[in-house]
């Protein structure tokens, strides 16, 4: 999220309460982690914006009914680009978290890579982001 917003790695941690290091489950993969609700909560304290795009929405009628795709594949691409053209982004991906920087146009991996957007990288949702004119915000919303 600091590819995306600029805010110091620290300063995140302190609005969200913790670093997601906390072991919390057991196995290999046994950190904590963070929300993307966390860092919601920690980017907008912090005078910023997001909103999630879905990549593949579907709608049905019902519970009952069989939901139906609202977009083609195509369609759905084409209408991430334009959101990415326009924001710095958090991709949220199968299983992990990347930055997409408009200026650059570029991907930043936490894990240490930077590489270009690919059509075939699994997006599930995108997470826009953008800085507000004012802070309204004066509290945390940690249960800390």
């Amino acid at each position: 999220m600091t590819m995306v917003t600029g805010i110091h790695p620290a300063v995140l941690y302190a609005s969200i309460g913790h670093d997601g290091t906390e072991q919390c489950f057991n196995g290999p993969e046994a950190r904590k982690g963070i929300h993307i609700q966390e860092v919601l909560d920690a980017v907008h304290l912090n005078g910023y914006i997001m909103f999630p795009v879905q990549m593949s929405p579907h709608i049905a009628p019902s519970r009952e009914a069989t939901p139906r795709q609202v977009f083609s594949r195509q369609q759905e691409m084409s209408r991430i680009i334009k959101y990415m053209d326009q924001y710095n982004c958090l991709l949220i991906l199968s299983n992990h978290a990347v930055a997409w920087s408009k200026e650059d146009r570029m991907i930043f991996d936490s894990r240490g890579k930077v590489y270009e957007f690919n059509e075939t990288l699994t997006i599930r949702e995108i997470w826009c982001v953008f800085k507000r004119d004012s802070v309204i915000m004066t509290s945390s919303f940690s249960q800390n």
